[in-house]
């Protein structure tokens, strides 16, 4: 092993029996410097986000809860107690990092009634709409999203869950237009009309003008596409949450 002024490591392995030499070259390895003020802002971070949950009115395990801030209070106590030593900022980092993730299992934890029963909804809704269907592509569909489902909900995935939702929420949409046609983007139009000072327009002008438009046009034998195109461009006259959403997802955009 050799060690070159740029500390840089060299390492040379023989193997006999092969006939082989390995050469193993290892450049210099700077460690990301921990400090006591990024210390104090995990503790303080992390502190808040405990209190934050505490007051919601998430269901939790409250031993499990107690548990984890008894041990943040002691890693705080033990870096508080000794600020300057390296060491003990590297190992107050590793332990508050280990404190974190089982507060974040616990919050998931805590979220997944909600999510679970959120999502078997969605689902049955979309079993309900395909079953009134005639498009095979999506009744097909249903059964891998049921085993989808089955797998999520058994895993307790919380992100998975989430996108699975979306998913469902897009076929469920798009089984109502197929449903309604034109209809649906008409009362998109007079729904608007009708609600029209209750949305936060960008644009108010341009949105009344579109929305005059758009009933003119209903009444003069409207194609799915004119009047859809109609109210895509009203969402895009609305801040982006409270634009119309399917599963989650902006609709069109």
């Amino acid at each position: 092993m050799t060690v070159n002024s740029g500390s840089d490591i060299s390492l040379t392995f023989e193997i006999p029996s092969f006939d082989i030499d390995l050469d193993f070259k290892f450049g210099e390895q700077e460690a990301k410097e921990v400090s006591a003020d990024e210390i104090d802002e995990h503790l303080e971070n992390i502190l808040s986000e405990i209190k934050e949950f505490e007051d919601s009115d998430k269901e939790y395990d409250a031993a499990d809860l107690e548990k984890i801030k008894q041990d943040i209070e002691r890693i705080k106590s033990n870096f508080e107690a000794n600020r300057i030593d390296y060491d003990n900022l590297i190992q107050t980092k590793d332990n508050l990092k280990s404190e974190t993730t089982k507060f974040d299992n616990l919050d998931n934890a805590s979220t997944w009634p909600s999510i679970e029963k959120e999502l078997k909804e969605e689902f049955y809704k979309l079993q309900e709409e395909a079953e009134k269907s005639d498009n095979s592509d999506i009744k097909s569909t249903v059964t891998t999203i049921e085993s989808q489902l089955k797998s999520v909900i058994e895993r307790k995935d919380v992100n998975a869950a989430a996108e699975l939702k979306d998913r469902i929420g897009g076929l469920i949409f798009k089984l109502i237009d197929d449903k309604h046609g034109v209809d649906l983007w008409i009362g998109f139009i007079y729904d608007y009309d009708k609600n029209f000072d209750s949305h936060p327009w960008k644009d108010r002008a341009q949105a009344r003008m579109l929305v005059n438009q758009g009933k003119s046009e209903a009444t003069n034998n409207p194609t799915k596409d004119r009047m859809q195109q109609i109210v895509y461009s009203l969402f895009n006259l609305l801040p982006r949450e409270n634009q119309p959403k399917s599963g989650g997802k902006h609709l069109g955009l």
